[in-house]
């Protein structure tokens, strides 16, 4: 969410405007869409009390990052295949 002047400056940007109740400007909001998702785990087995667990460790893309993501445009729908 950033402070605009107004709402042709939040389209400038593919935001949402939502006007100020006390006058001049208002908010425009912007948002990520997750495109990819991956999560690297272990297996952990417990012979002692035949249990198991998994353990995350982090993400597979760039320094540890979990997902890869793209502006969101309004009006567009995104499907998460």
């Amino acid at each position: 969410m950033q402070k605009v002047d107004g709402e042709s400056e939040c389209d400038r940007i593919d935001g949402l405007y939502q006007p100020s109740q006390k006058g001049l400007g208002g908010k425009c909001y912007t948002y990520l869409i997750l495109k990819r998702l991956c999560l690297m785990v272990a297996f952990k087995d417990y012979p002692q009390t035949q249990s198991y667990s998994w353990e995350y460790r982090g993400g597979c893309y760039g320094s540890g990052d979990i997902g890869i993501y793209e502006k969101g445009v309004p009006g567009k729908v995104y499907k998460f295949d």
